[in-house]
Parts: structure tokens; C-alpha cells; sequence
């Protein structure tokens, strides 16, 4: 018996109210990449997605018997690969059902808009929803996924023709809201989104999967060593004013920063200018792209 519950959510951008007062499932919908607002309450299901249990289909995908994957142009085996799942729980029984069905319930209406969203307008009318591929099931599964990559299984609504050709409506990561996740298989979830992807937690997570990216790959730590050559010219995060220093002929760790200018500034290295960034310039100074770029190196 665990003493917290199985509280995951279908993640993508929206979080949506849970799929159920017992178990406290969430949905998201992947429509608009900047809408991260959540909303309070408890979903509405339809008497088919009531009967969905998202934990007894993470745990069934991960008892699928591995089946190994030699990739030459891979730099590790797929070793612990685990098929996929696309015909684990029969939702509605045809596209037409579901849009129906959209109207009421919140997961319905989830795989619907993200169905619509990538659909030509011609092929959402009645007609066309109403033959082919269109009329058949529609199932909930999960694909193929490898634990030793740090692969996940993900949630994918599928439909499948009688030749055998498959067409995806939707696809969810499923991941545990944070300060609510489960005792028992928490492996098998992704993590939620921070609010602030400056926060410190946001920070010491991307510290600790620096650190087993480096110290823990072979792969990573052999392309990627903890001390390289400098460039011939670096900037210095020491300090309330970071400077410019040479770094030619020395080795040590430094963070590069791809990243646009974003028009005419007067904020550049010139010989007018060298003797300023070489004596360091005030961080009020740094455009707001470099001070987080710095205030990231120095955490």
C-alpha cells in the first residue's frame, strides 16, 4: 500500500482538472505552447474514459519482455527496448463517437483537438469521418520506450486498418505534478514543468543532470571532457563585473552561449571597447540574455 496516490497528468501544455476524485489524473492539451495555466476541479469524463486507468497501462507497458536493438550509428545498443503498446484499452469506436464525445469529456475532447489541429478541415466533416481508417477503433496504448536510454513510455491514441497501417490522433507524456508524486514507480513518469525555469530547483536539477551527463555517460564524458581547451578569447564570470580574458593555451570547463544579437546594440567587442570588457563591465551592463547566461555558469 502506498501512502500517496498514483497522481500523474497527460503533459503537454494545459493542465486540466483531474480525470478522477479517486485517483487525481490530469490532461493536457497540446495546442498552444505558451498557455501553462492550470485549472482547479475535477474533469468531466465520458462512461468510456471513466474506465481508462493510466497506471495499469504504464506498469502493463513496462512488464512488455525487452527486445534488443544493435543501431551502429547509435552510440549505445537499444538494449532494454520495450515494444510498443497501441492495443492496451478500447476508447471510442470510431472518429465520429469521439467528436461526439468532445463535447462532455475532457480527455475526448483532448485527443480530438489535437486530431483537428493537424487535420485538413475536408477530412473533419461528417462524410469523411464517417469511412476508412476514420471508422474504425480507436485505442489508448503507449510506444516503444527504452529505460536504459532514459526513454519513457508515452501515451498514444492510435487507429488501425484492416491492412495494417496505423494512424495517430494524439500523444501525451505522462509525468507527476510536483510535491504529489507517487511512492511506487515513479521511474516510469516524467517530471512536470517548473513555473520559473530560473528557480533554484529548476537550476539544481539542471546541475545534477549536467553532473550524470558528464560523470555517469561514456559516451557523453568521452566527447564531452570535463576540461577542454579554452577559446582564444572568454568571459570571466567571477566577480560583481564579469571581464573579458584571454584563454588561449589554457584548459577548464566553460559554458558557450548560442544566441542573436537581436538587432543594433552597442554592446560589442571592438578595439574602442576591448579595454572596458578587459577591466570588466558592471553585470547591469550585459544585455538580459548574458546576465542569465552568467548568473546559470556561476550557479
Amino acid at each position: 500500500m502506498v501512502e500517496r496516490g498514483y497522481d500523474v497528468s497527460f503533459r503537454l501544455i494545459r493542465v486540466y482538472p483531474p480525470l478522477s476524485r479517486d485517483d487525481r489524473f490530469y490532461i493536457v492539451l497540446p495546442i498552444d505552447r505558451h498557455m501553462a495555466a492550470m485549472s482547479v476541479g475535477f474533469s468531466k469524463l465520458c462512461s468510456v474514459c471513466s474506465n481508462f486507468d493510466v497506471r495499469i497501462l504504464l506498469l502493463t507497458a513496462e512488464s512488455q519482455p525487452q527486445a534488443a536493438f544493435n543501431d551502429p550509428s547509435a552510440p549505445d545498443s537499444l538494449e532494454g527496448l520495450r515494444p510498443a503498446l497501441f492495443k492496451f484499452f478500447k476508447q471510442h469506436e470510431n472518429l465520429l463517437s469521439l467528436r461526439s464525445s468532445a463535447r462532455e469529456c475532457d480527455l475526448c475532447r483532448s485527443i480530438w483537438q489535437l486530431y483537428a489541429a493537424l487535420t485538413h478541415p475536408a477530412e473533419l466533416q461528417d462524410e469523411a469521418i464517417s469511412q476508412g481508417l476514420s471508422a474504425q477503433q480507436i485505442w489508448i496504448g503507449t510506444t516503444a520506450w527504452d529505460e536504459a536510454l532514459h526513454g519513457l513510455p508515452h501515451l498514444v491514441v492510435t487507429q488501425h486498418a484492416e491492412n495494417r497501417s496505423m494512424r495517430i490522433l494524439a500523444s501525451f507524456e505522462v509525468c507527476a505534478l510536483r510535491g504529489h508524486e507517487p511512492l511506487d514507480n515513479n521511474k516510469l513518469l516524467a517530471r512536470s514543468i517548473f513555473p520559473n525555469s530560473g528557480s533554484d530547483g529548476c537550476l539544481r536539477l539542471a546541475s545534477d543532470l549536467l553532473t550524470t551527463c558528464r560523470e555517469g555517460h561514456k559516451s557523453c564524458s568521452s566527447q564531452y571532457p570535463t576540461q577542454t581547451v579554452l577559446p582564444t578569447r572568454i568571459i570571466s564570470t567571477r566577480g560583481p563585473n564579469p571581464k573579458l580574458v584571454d584563454g588561449a593555451g589554457r584548459q577548464d570547463t566553460f559554458a558557450a552561449l548560442s544566441y542573436c544579437w537581436g538587432g543594433d546594440t552597442t554592446f560589442k567587442l571592438t578595439k574602442d571597447t576591448e579595454a572596458q570588457f578587459r577591466a570588466g563591465r558592471p553585470i547591469a551592463d550585459f544585455p538580459a540574455t548574458l546576465r542569465d547566461a552568467i548568473a546559470i555558469t556561476n550557479s
